[in-house]
């Protein structure tokens, strides 16, 4: 009873609501359409721009220019 109640009060109340736009779930999840458990909008945002960088380290790939990497200490 208990859960109900939560997911009730979850659910009448919009100001804990996300909007995921269809096009970002198929970007992100593109063989599964599985939808990532984002806690704010500032956790969708940061899944845009990283989505937009790895899109430029493909395009600056294919191109034959230079693209980002990361070096990690052994």
């Amino acid at each position: 009873m208990l859960f109900h109640r939560q997911l009730e009060t979850f659910l009448s109340n919009g100001t804990k609501h996300l909007q995921i736009l269809v096009p970002l779930i198929r970007r992100l999840s593109p063989g599964f359409l599985a939808v990532m458990e984002f806690r704010s909008e500032m956790d969708v945002h940061i899944a845009m721009k990283v989505l937009s960088a790895s899109a430029l380290n493909e395009r600056t790939k294919a191109s034959g220019n230079l693209g980002a990497t990361r070096d990690l200490p052994d």
